[in-house]
Formats: structure tokens, sequence, C-alpha cells
């Protein structure tokens, strides 16, 4: 039996604690982060770089805001992903079907060239310009250090976990 609460639960957990990271989204020193913090637990939501001077420290990237536009309480890159799947999965629930990301483009490209607002990272930018070009859905994307469970929406929608790992594997194509 499916516990909606849970599931509820799981998926707002990850949007609630993704937002809690905004304020320190890509900042990598971590003698900045704890002078930042220090040993307390972050209790309110901040705007991307608040407590690190107003931006954050990217490896390779330089110092900036990686998410301008965004303010306490919104979502990094991360957060998006998530709400872009579980709006995916909602618009496919009737009938249910598996995953496919060819059915995800048409959203993903949609929500990236219109109302994005987050970091656009150089895999994200590769994919798009992937997608521009017809690519095979098999041959998008790249080498990618971007990590992420971006498809908590998925274990409210499939039964299985064989389809969860098929959506997880999926999911890391355009990000």
């Amino acid at each position: 039996m499916i516990n909606k609460e849970a599931i509820k639960g799981a998926f707002y957990g990850a949007i609630v604690g993704d937002a809690l990271c905004l304020g320190s989204h890509y900042e990598y020193d971590a003698k900045k982060i704890y002078e930042a913090y220090g040993n307390k637990p972050i209790e309110k939501f901040m705007s991307p770089g608040e407590m690190m001077g107003g931006a954050t420290h990217g490896i390779g990237w330089g110092e900036r805001n990686y998410h301008p536009g965004k303010k306490a309480g919104g979502t990094t890159d991360y957060g998006d992903y998530n709400i872009l799947v579980l709006e995916h999965l909602a618009a496919i629930s009737d009938p249910k079907r598996a995953f496919d990301v060819k059915a995800l483009l048409p959203h993903w490209m949609n929500r990236f060239e219109n109302s994005w607002g987050s970091w656009i990272c150089t895999m994200t930018k590769e994919t798009y310009a992937q997608v521009k070009q017809n690519i095979a859905i098999e041959h998008l994307g790249g080498i990618s250090n971007a990590m992420a469970i971006r498809h908590v929406g998925a274990y409210g929608y499939y039964d299985t976990e064989e389809e969860i790992v098929d959506v997880s594997k999926k999911n890391d194509v355009y990000s």
C-alpha cells in the first residue's frame, strides 16, 4: 500500500532542505562556511550568498551569485529539477507510464528557455545545445560531476525499485 503522506514528506523534505541550502549553495570553501555558520543549525531561509558576503565560490567557476533572482525560501537548481520532474510526472499520470526523456524534453526546454532562474551548469548548456541540434536522446549529456537526486517525485509515481532506478539513470541525462 502506498503511503501518500510519507511520499509527500519525502518530496517536501527534499525541497525544504534544498531551500535551506540556497544561502551557501555552490560555496566550496569549508573555512568560509564555518565562519558563516559555525556549529549552529541553519534555522532560516537565506538568499543566495546571504552569509557568504553576497556570493559563493564555485570551484573553477569563480565567485559570484549563482542564483540571481532567487530569494530566501527559493530553491537551487537541484530543487528546481525535482519540481520539474514532479510536474512532468503529474502531466503523464493518466494513464501512468514509464519515464521517457523524450517526453520530458519539451517541458524541460520550455522551463529552461522561459522561466528557469537558477544556475545553468556547463552540462546543462551542453545538453541544451545537443537537443537544439537534434542529437539522439541516447547520446545527450556528457561528463558531469553534478550528481543529485532530482527525481524525488518518482517515489510517489512508480511502484517498483526497478522503475525508480530507471528514472534515476535517465535523470542524469539532461543535467
